[in-house]
This record gives structure tokens, sequence and C-alpha cells, in this order.
């Protein structure tokens, strides 16, 4: 198991295998985005056929999150995998179902915050 932590503790990466968890915090805009697809495609290239994005911590989605989703999906599914959206609060997870990106990832159920 391979755990990296971010410098600023926004993203967090563990691999087990050939499946990376991805954990995020906070807003998901234009910086961490970038961020996010740049880490991802890091663990594609280095075996990782599925990932899972654990969205506990996200508040916030932008369309730049979204992109990122969307080309992260296609990249995976060339080789084979996955990616599953995991523990999503209750407006991410409405996004995903608004923006019809629940046909392309595998999305749990929304988490209740309290």
């Amino acid at each position: 198991m391979f755990t990296q932590p971010s410098a600023q503790s926004m993203l967090e990466t563990t691999t087990v295998g050939d499946t990376a968890v991805v954990r995020l915090h906070g807003d998901i805009d234009i910086d961490v985005a970038q961020r996010l697809g740049d880490a991802a495609a890091g663990l594609v290239r280095s075996g990782a056929r599925n990932i899972v994005i654990d969205c506990a911590g996200v508040s916030y989605l932008d369309s730049t999150g979204l992109r990122v989703l969307v080309a992260l999906a296609e990249l995976v599914h060339e080789q084979s995998g996955a990616v599953t959206i995991r523990r999503p609060r209750p407006l991410v997870h409405r996004v995903l179902e608004v923006t019809a990106l629940t046909s392309i990832l595998i999305v749990d159920d929304p988490v209740l915050v309290l």
C-alpha cells in the first residue's frame, strides 16, 4: 500500500494493487481539479486500472472538476477499468446526476452530512 498526501492536504492517494483511492477535501475548483487530473493520470500510468474518488470531504464541485472526471473516465475505460465516486455529499451527487455523469461513473448513494 502506498499513501501520498498533497502539500496542501486537499488530495491524498492510496494504491492497493490495481485500485487507487483518491481522497478529496474542500472545494473542487480549478486549482484542485488540475491537481486531481495530474494525480489521477499518474496513478493510471503507474498501473491503476480502477480509481475510487472519495468525496465525503467535498462540499463543492465546479465545471473544471466535472471535466477532469470525464477525462479520467475516458482514460480508465481505455484500460478496461472503472471510476467510482464514493460517499458524495447530496449537492455533489445531484451535480453528477444533472450532468449525466452517472452514466459513465459508478456513483454511490449520497452521504448525509450532520
